[in-house]
């Protein structure tokens, strides 16, 4: 499978060692320069959401459920599991809650080239304001050096954060 999906990129005979080189050293072949585009989108693995499923209203302390599929657009596997983020955004943008979690099943679970149905739970503060959020997903990256640091998903609406955004979610009383 793999290899399959390798040689959809055609013949190379291209080195491409550094993204930081000037373009000015690339051979000026638009064929080779299509099939370089199309290998960096497929390389690794590259995580999109395919379908999105969850209620648009919650209480502070509820739970909120997301019934995801996710679809591996790369030619690798994750080969550790790793933690979700659900964030709320403000009007601003800025996250005023969020919870990590870990999906089931677990991002090594989640095969190239497949659509995977994935559940994740999270608890919203109890003491979170009632109001309009939008609701914002993100996979971190486990290196204890950057506990913060979100992967780059496949996706298109994303914030600067690297949050892909899911939809809007109001929070009431009770």
């Amino acid at each position: 499978k793999v290899m399959d999906a390798a040689m959809d990129f055609g013949p190379m005979s291209i080195c491409y060692a550094d993204a930081n080189q000037d373009a000015d050293r690339f051979e000026k072949d638009p064929a080779k320069v299509k099939i370089l585009d199309k290998a960096a989108l497929r390389l690794g693995y590259r995580i999109a959401v395919t379908k999105a499923a969850y209620y648009n209203a919650a209480s502070p302390g509820g739970k909120i459920t997301l019934d995801l599929a996710v679809a591996n657009r790369g030619v690798a596997k994750i080969y550790a599991d790793r933690e979700l983020e659900v964030a709320l955004l403000n009007a601003a943008g800025q996250a005023v809650a969020s919870a990590k979690a870990r999906p089931v099943p677990g991002t090594s679970q989640w095969e190239p080239g497949q659509d995977t149905p994935v559940k994740l739970e999270v608890l919203l503060p109890k003491n979170i304001p009632s109001g309009e959020y939008k609701r914002a997903l993100a996979m971190l990256d486990e290196d204890p050096r950057r506990p913060d640091m979100r992967m780059d998903l496949a996706m298109k609406e994303k914030t600067p954060e690297n949050r892909f955004i899911l939809g809007a979610l109001h929070v009431r009383l009770r």
